[in-house]
């Protein structure tokens, strides 16, 4: 999509009860436990225009903090085959004791077009992307992959991360 043409680079707009809920975000994006050497996804480019639901910001429990969101872009304003969209899944659990441990995932696919045998990509499949299955065998009977393979630009990537504040470390 075009960059916002007001001068804001990014924004957020929510709605949400205690940290879930739901909005609109156009900007950039950063996700992984690390801000500029463990990145496992970012588009530090212009503003992307997407779709967001889940935990707007950790929400601590205890001495636990969980943070998930979901996020769903079209990446043009073309319809059927011609659309492309961008669809992710994001968690992160965190337990805040001496130290700081945790772990986290990161889906993220770029998905559009005419697949084989004629089956033609919708918003809906793209939308529903990132809860399929992990393993070929989970796959092997969609209609839209090859041999239980997803033709689609796609990362999976999880991290552990152990933090210990009192030493900087």
């Amino acid at each position: 999509k075009k960059p916002l043409n007001s001068g804001i680079r990014n924004l957020l707009a929510a709605v949400h009860y205690k940290g879930i809920g739901f909005g609109w975000h156009a900007g950039n994006r950063w996700w992984g436990p690390g801000i500029h050497t463990s990145l496992q996804m970012t588009n530090n480019t212009v503003p992307i225009s997407s779709q967001i639901m889940g935990t707007i910001q950790e929400i601590r429990i205890g001495s636990f903090g969980l943070f998930g969101l979901y996020t769903f872009s079209r990446i043009n304003d073309k319809t059927g085959f011609e659309a492309k969209y961008y669809t992710s899944l994001n968690g992160q659990l965190t337990w805040y004791g001496p130290m700081l441990i945790s772990v986290g995932f990161s889906r993220n696919y770029l998905t559009g077009g005419i697949l084989s045998a004629g089956y033609e990509w919708t918003e809906k499949d793209a939308r529903n992307i990132v809860f399929e299955g992990v393993f070929i065998s989970n796959l092997i009977d969609k209609e839209y992959t090859v041999g239980g393979h997803d033709v689609w630009d796609q990362t999976l990537s999880g991290y552990f991360s152990v933090i210990f504040p009192k030493r900087g470390l």
